[in-house]
């Protein structure tokens, strides 16, 4: 059981994760200036999504998602889209780091090394547990938020209005699509919260951890077209990235986009963690053997790692693919997996 705070804190961390490297670029690339408009819209519809968390949350009381289905066609095939969804996640938190850090850190590093590597610090947080892991993220939660204040400080003043102009320059699909993917790369990660086993949980928290992340996504998506200007915001692939590149703090302090960009990758290990937390519950719902659950975290990250390194890193025209329409996916998962859960309730009230 996690704290009501530590729920909210997590909550936090789960809707920023997959803007890093994925939906932050789409979004801007395919609204423009609108990106605002949709992300205003997306963080509409995921306080809607929030109200069915709690929903669901409260109806399946002190189990886990898994435990909750657990009889009947539906729950079998929401335990299967459950495991699809933390596959999902876990694949876009291995390729976005193991592609950054590639790119712009490790580039004489064979990639298979840094995909290891972050394998190797999402399992030694699962070995910690769930309460430990929370408790971890949640000592961390004032670091998250000094850095993001210095970040936002020292960038607003690099921010030029003409940059915004002009103010609406896309057409109502674009702005529609935006939000969708706005929607689908928040909502997806929201859907791990679901596994934890409390529902002592209020709507507003969810609400405060909703408006929080969004919040900082916000101010991120204005200094990013404010310092570079749609036409190369546009080219930009990891744009939270770059405009690190920029601080400069009193004049003296600079070049420390390395030690800031801790924060996004935390983000992104959140989402790794308690994605491969939930794939395990879900195989040992179906596999009743306690030696096997020992080994399957290892196995389970092993076979993740041999994925994104042979199916993604080394064929780019693929990590185009997943960039482009993983979020259609989600979202096809995510409001399956909901349409599931509410049907099987449904099904206990008679």
């Amino acid at each position: 059981m996690i704290t009501r705070r530590q729920y909210i804190i997590t909550y936090y961390y789960l809707i920023r994760a997959l803007f890093f490297g994925t939906a932050t670029s789409l979004l801007v690339s395919v609204t423009g200036n609108a990106c605002y408009l949709s992300a205003i819209i997306g963080i509409g519809l995921g306080l809607i999504f929030s109200l069915i968390l709690y929903y669901i949350n409260k109806v399946k009381k002190e189990k886990k998602i898994v435990d909750f289905l657990d009889k009947g066609w539906c729950s079998l095939l929401g335990k299967i889209i459950l495991f699809l969804i933390g596959v999902v996640l876990l694949n876009d938190v291995l390729v976005s780091i193991s592609t950054m850090a590639y790119a712009f850190y490790l580039v004489s590093t064979p990639v298979i090394y840094i995909t290891i590597a972050l394998a190797l610090v999402i399992f030694y947080a699962i070995k910690k547990g769930v309460k430990g892991f929370i408790r971890a993220i949640e000592i961390l939660f004032p670091l998250s938020i000094a850095i993001f204040l210095i970040k936002s400080t020292t960038f607003f003043g690099m921010v030029h209005l003409e940059n915004f102009k002009p103010w609406l320059n896309s057409d109502t699909f674009s702005i529609f699509n935006g939000a969708m993917i706005y929607f689908a790369n928040t909502i997806t990660p929201g859907i791990l919260m679901l596994n934890f086993s409390n529902s002592d949980y209020e709507y507003k928290d969810n609400v405060k951890g909703l408006l929080l992340g969004s919040g900082t996504i916000l101010i991120i998506l204005v200094l990013i077209i404010g310092i570079y200007g749609m036409p190369m915001a546009k080219m930009l692939r990891y744009p939270e990235y770059m405009i690190l590149k920029k601080v400069n703090i009193l004049n003296f302090i600079e070049n420390i986009e390395n030690f800031l960009t801790i924060v996004l990758i935390i983000d992104n290990i959140v989402v790794g963690v308690l994605a491969t937390f939930l794939v395990r519950d879900v195989v040992k719902d179906f596999i009743k053997s306690d030696t096997f659950i020992k080994w399957w975290d290892g196995l389970f990250l092993a076979i993740m790692c041999v994925i994104c390194v042979k199916v993604f890193n080394n064929h780019y025209p693929n990590i185009m693919l997943l960039y482009k329409y993983e979020y259609i996916l989600m979202l096809g998962l995510v409001l399956s997996l909901l349409g599931l859960i509410l049907w099987h309730i449904k099904r206990l009230d008679k």
